[in-house]
């Protein structure tokens, strides 16, 4: 590999100073967060991250690869390269094969970053790969960095040093509590640490005093203990050696404040009125600059703060400012340039860039990000184009009363904005004010549109949202033909995000060839401006468009073509990713290649369960689907799988009630799922309820649908599978042309009750019971692998394995996984007393046996919640005190138990509304939280209310005891004699 030579120092790992002070407690607080995949070492210069990192490599138990990044590695093909070479060297047996075929086609480095973290995933040894220096990343090597991360094989960490600000996206991460950050106020000294410094660098007092004054900053303790064995505080270090520079610029020196890299030619720029050589003349005398390379430095916080405490004072100080903007701008440093531009009251500058912020931030749909920019500003103050954008964000996040307001005064005092009138329209669609919506989109076409953004097309499409979901699918789609023909852009995604909309307003008015030609023309628009979602986004239209028509060779191709672009970024596009998958198994079935299909399914069900539901709840059910196809499924056999009411679930059960004769249920079903779903499903859902009219002897409206659906796409071919399941239907229609030779149709017996056995988790403790007899599962870690199954579904190995040890993947802890599993087996096994296999382990995920049905006391407790039934409630409260749960100590319980507690709360507090005389809800309180004064206030109230006066004294004992024990102030009295 190139360039190894140079990186040679770069990949040691740096030996300990002289007099370094050994950080044991953040040392111990790495070793123990093994369950972040990354801690980010983020602190201005100073701080230690280098000789923390390097500490904890030295003393570390696992393997650590180090990397100290330079001013090249800002190109991502270098730092990939750079890190390969990292980890050959910390591990020589490393195979890299994936990443070096990726070598011989550098154009996509992204590719890199999936191939090297897959290399990872045979290592012997869980890694820790420590980059230093992070400052060096660029916006481009920082997103690589990020797929890299995203790709990182569980139980391999990463460990980055760098400053605040670090371009790489950790929203993901901190999501998923799979991130730490140490900033200042964590590696900053402790006064212990301050003190044992301090003396072993000969100063022997006042240290508790420069602890204090430094605020425990690693370098100025080194400062003052190297130069002054005196106190100084750090602004007086700071001013000490400022004022060893040249008496005749020494005063200008502080109008190169506003930049935070500092070089000769940066403050040129500026106007900055300082000689040559400065700069190095400043690094010389011992000023606190980070080099950065070729001439640039990075100056310390604290340095900056006094340069501008004083540049502040000086009329200077706004043209400075500006001009710092105007050159952040020039380099598309656009948040530090917006901030410059506010120090130096430039508002029309400020706003220009604060716009062009927002509009981009709102085309990749990071309105939380946006709503961050917002915060400092009062809404009333801003120019109207960014109070409509600013209420499209908020409506976004549903900050609704914020919007609210801004509606109502905005309304009330007229506007000439269009982006004000796009927001008004976004927000009056969302409240179902059709009609309005619609008269405002068109108010602001008539108004002066502004320069830079095409909010021709944005006015436009906010119209065709109003008429497509105020149910007005004609005039929509003679409105998308108009647009088409009638507006032009220049800008890529604006044009690409019209024809997007035309696809989808085609696709539901049945004009599936329109669709496929707008969605392909969005597709190219998306590619040609680099915008990978909306590629991913408009494919489904596309591929469905041509499913509809029949032409599958091409809904491969088009899948093909997606794949290219968005199969190198599997975790930044999963969800795109599993809508499409869902639409490849689709196509498997409707060609009836039932074992593609099949494991297609499969693979869906394990990539989104249990963080999608509704696309593994589909998944599941279009699975049963397969197997009843292939003969290897019967209600005779399995029961049938609960169904909830979502859009494809109402479509299953039709479509298995219509099969097993039970006509008029089937209809209901259907008709409900006519009205949900759309595109293919709904073709299918309509078929299937024209199929049930006719068995119930008459001809209706669906039949007369799908007869004219056929009629206008030229007949129906996805609807060949189905044929043997709608014999009146394909009689009546005289078939629907071509397709495969179908199966016999299959009649679905009545489903067999399934046993069922009981697992209380809301109590004290754990109990099983099964036919009306409870058992003991003596083995702890086998009860906690029921309660996950029971409560999650059928998982995988690794999910289960990641919930009951935290995410840690040691091997050990699988093995010791297999063990359980074998215990459990045999256990239930007896207690259920049949040969069946109660916990089978098939197409990669363990699941319950299918000929039980596993109730837990918390299911019925929501259950019963949402049927409002008292009774059911009341039995349940009594025994519950969500203790059980608390004792597992593992995360995955905790949420559970807060889940629980949550669900506790609302019945109980449903109960006691609902029943005044009923005191068992406010009980159930007092047992859940006996620390919470309100609820043992509220409970004897009640029974004083009651006229219980015996239980109210035991309660009010108890009460007082927990106020005094607690110390929770004066406790209520109450006359209750």
């Amino acid at each position: 590999m190139e360039h190894t030579q140079r990186w040679r120092l770069g990949v040691r790992v740096p030996r300990p100073l002289r007099h370094e002070l050994s950080r044991l407690p953040l040392l111990s607080t790495l070793e123990q967060a093994s369950e972040a995949k990354l801690i980010a070492l983020m602190a201005p210069s100073g701080y230690g991250k280098t000789i923390l990192l390097a500490q904890y490599a030295r003393v570390s138990q696992r393997s650590c690869s180090w990397l100290s990044l330079s001013g090249e590695m800002a190109d991502p093909l270098i730092l990939a390269r750079a890190l390969a070479f990292s980890l050959q060297t910390t591990l020589p047996d490393l195979k890299l094969s994936r990443f070096e075929r990726t070598l011989q086609d550098a154009a996509y480095s992204q590719d890199m970053a999936v191939a090297l973290a897959e290399d990872l995933v045979d290592t012997p040894d869980n890694l820790r790969i420590i980059l230093d220096q992070a400052q060096y990343l660029s916006k481009t090597s920082g997103e690589w960095l990020e797929t890299f991360l995203e790709c990182l094989p569980e139980g391999h960490q990463l460990l980055l040093g760098g400053y605040e600000g670090l371009p790489v996206n950790l929203s993901r991460l901190a999501f998923r509590d799979e991130l730490m950050i140490l900033g200042a106020s964590q590696l900053a000294f402790t006064p212990q640490e301050s003190t044992a410094y301090l003396s072993a660098r000969g100063l022997e007092k006042e240290h508790e005093q420069l602890h204090d004054s430094l605020e425990g900053w690693p370098a100025g303790m080194a400062l003052v203990s190297a130069q002054a064995k005196e106190y100084l505080s750090p602004a007086e270090l700071i001013r000490g050696l400022i004022e060893q520079l040249p008496g005749e610029w020494r005063d200008r020196f502080n109008q190169v404040g506003p930049l935070s890299i500092w070089s000769e030619e940066r403050a040129r720029q500026i106007g900055a009125d300082l000689p040559p050589g400065w700069l190095e003349y400043a690094a010389r005398i011992g000023l606190p600059l980070a080099p950065l390379g070729q001439g640039d430095y990075k100056p310390h916080r604290l340095l900056l703060k006094e340069l501008k405490k004083d540049l502040a004072k000086t009329p200077v100080a706004p043209a400075l400012f500006a001009a710092t903007g105007r050159l952040l701008e020039a380099e598309q440093d656009l948040y530090s340039a917006l901030d410059a531009y506010r120090k130096a009251g430039a508002c029309a500058e400020e706003h220009r860039v604060l716009y062009q912020l927002l509009f981009d931030l709102t085309q990749r749909s990071e309105h939380a990000v946006a709503a961050e920019l917002l915060e400092p500003y009062a809404w009333q103050e801003l120019p109207p184009q960014i109070q409509g954008l600013m209420m499209s964000i908020y409506s976004r996040l549903h900050r609704t009363a914020e919007v609210a307001e801004m509606v109502e005064r905005l309304s009330q005092s007229g506007h000439d904005n269009p982006a004000v009138a796009k927001a008004l329209a976004e927000w009056e669609t969302d409240q179902g004010n059709y009609a309005v919506a619609l008269q405002r989109a068109q108010q602001g076409l008539e108004r002066p549109l502004l320069s830079g953004y095409d909010w021709t097309i944005r006015l436009h499409n906010a119209q065709l949202r109003a008429l497509w979901l105020g149910g007005d699918i004609e005039q929509a789609w003679v409105q998308a033909q108009a647009g088409i023909q009638r507006i032009q852009s220049d800008d890529p995604v604006a044009l690409a995000q019209l024809y997007h909309f035309a696809a989808i307003i085609a696709a539901v008015a049945w004009q599936p060839e329109a669709a496929v030609d707008y969605g392909r023309q969005a597709f190219q628009l998306y590619r040609d401006a680099g915008a990978l979602h909306g590629m991913a986004l408009v494919s489904w239209e596309v591929m469905n468009g041509l499913v509809l028509q029949g032409r599958y060779e091409e809904a491969w191709a088009a899948y093909r073509e997606v794949q290219q672009v968005i199969g190198g970024h599997p975790h930044a596009f999963q969800w795109e990713q599993a809508h499409l998958l869902e639409l490849v198994a689709d196509l498997h079935l409707w060609n009836l290649e039932l074992t593609e299909a099949a494991q297609t399914l499969e693979t869906l069900a394990l990539q989104t369960q249990p963080k999608r539901q509704d696309i593994y709840e589909r998944a599941s059910l279009k699975r049963y689907e397969v197997d009843l196809r292939l003969g290897t499924w019967s209600p005779q056999t399995d029961p049938w799988p609960a169904v909830g009411e979502s859009d494809y679930g109402l479509l299953w059960r039709g479509m298995m009630l219509l099969l097993s004769g039970e006509t008029e249920q089937a209809r209901q079903s259907l008709e409900q799922a006519v009205d949900r779903l759309d595109g293919a499903e709904l073709l299918r859902a309509q078929a299937l309820l024209a199929e049930a009219e006719l068995q119930e002897g008459r001809e209706g409206a669906s039949v007369q649908c799908v007869r004219e659906l056929s009629a206008k796409l030229g007949g129906i071919s996805l609807l060949q599978a189905d044929m043997p399941y709608m014999p009146q239907l394909a009689q009546v229609l005289g078939g629907l042309g071509g397709g495969k030779a179908q199966p016999a149709p299959v009649r679905i017996p009545q489903a067999r009750e399934p046993q069922g056995g009981h697992l209380k988790i809301m109590g004290d403790h754990f109990s099983l019971s099964f036919g009306g007899e409870e058992h003991t599962l003596s083995h702890k870690r086998g009860r906690e692998l029921l309660i996950l199954l029971a409560t999650r579904g059928a998982s995988s190995r690794d999910m289960l394995v990641d919930a009951m040890w935290d995410g840690d993947a040691d091997p050990k802890n699988i093995d010791y996984f297999k063990v359980i599993v074998r215990r459990l087996r045999h256990q239930l096994s007896q207690i259920l007393n049949t040969a069946e296999d109660p916990l089978p382990f098939r197409q990669g995920v363990y699941q319950l046996g299918s000929s039980m049905v596993w109730q837990t006391d918390y299911g019925e407790l929501r259950q019963a919640v949402e049927q409002k039934d008292q009774e059911a409630v009341a039995a349940l409260l009594e025994h519950c005190t969500n203790r059980f749960l608390e004792s597992i100590g593992e995360e995955w319980a905790e949420e559970l138990r807060l889940e629980i507690q949550d669900l506790i709360e609302e019945a109980a507090l449903w109960i006691s509304n609902e029943d005044e005389s009923n005191t068992l809800g406010l009980e159930a309180l007092v047992r859940l939280d006996s620390m919470n004064p309100m609820y043992y206030e509220g409970l004897i109230e009640r029974l004083k209310k009651l006229e219980k006066s015996d239980k109210a004294r035991i309660y009010y004992k108890k009460y007082l005891r927990m106020m005094v024990s607690e110390d929770l102030g004066k406790p209520q009295e109450y006359d209750l004699i």
